[in-house]
């Protein structure tokens, strides 16, 4: 976590987290609703390996890279179905990574307002939460369809700064992609991407403030900002 010590004479007030990839691990029930919609379509099936490669800009993308064998009403009618089939298997493996939970607790105990910013739409993504429990870990939940445009737009960030009332610099954006990446150098806000999630592979040239392993190790993190801002009166 070398990086994201140079931050430290900042309090840490709002954490805002990716959703897939970063907090919970969703391929398999992503893996088998898109399998489940090329059955209808009469296409032979993708192996886990390969959807997972798949995954990352929402729903749009997911069809575009899942479906290019198929023709073109084909992937209008995926578009279609998907999103029905992948509601009735949005909690069936889907669980939370190893270290979120005790993770959330804690950040919670330090008083850091927890958020999140996913480009799943928002009723899949609070289905999830409510399934898992983990849904009253979090004061605001921005899906890809609340507003009109998606991460790497930095317009959902902004929303959940404001409501925080937190500045960039008081903040951290934690993902598993160059699209995480991506919004929060959009809105300035420092960025942390796991090394556990989906999208690793997709990391750039370009760095992040912090990098972990496990999710815990942001409890650290918080403890060293918010100690060390208790001494700067500027913050």
């Amino acid at each position: 976590m070398e990086k994201g010590l140079e931050l430290k004479s900042h309090r840490l007030k709002l954490v805002i987290f990716d959703l897939d990839g970063t907090l919970i691990d969703s391929a398999k029930d992503i893996g088998r609703s898109v399998n489940e919609v090329r059955r209808h379509l009469s296409l032979s099936p993708l192996t886990l390996k390969k959807i997972t490669g798949y995954i990352g800009g929402g729903i749009p993308k997911l069809i575009e890279r899942a479906f290019s064998d198929a023709t073109e009403a084909e992937k209008r009618h995926a578009h279609l179905l998907y999103p029905t089939i992948y509601r009735h298997n949005l909690v069936g493996f889907t669980r939370p990574f190893c270290g979120v939970v005790p993770t959330l607790q804690e950040l919670k105990r330090l008083g850091v307002t927890l958020s999140i910013l996913t480009n799943k739409p928002l009723t899949e993504s609070l289905m999830i939460l409510n399934g898992l429990g983990l849904r009253h870990f979090f004061d605001d939940v921005v899906g890809g369809d609340s507003f009109k445009k998606k991460k790497p737009d930095p317009v959902g960030a902004f929303h959940l700064l404001k409501q925080a009332s937190s500045l960039p610099l008081n903040s951290l954006f934690v993902g598993d992609s160059f699209i995480d990446l991506e919004t929060a150098i959009a809105a300035s806000i420092p960025c942390c991407l796991v090394s556990y999630g989906i999208e690793t592979r997709q990391h750039s040239s370009i760095q992040p403030d912090l990098c972990v392993t496990n999710l815990r190790e942001l409890v650290q993190f918080a403890q060293l900002r918010n100690c060390h801002s208790f001494t700067n009166t500027e913050n």
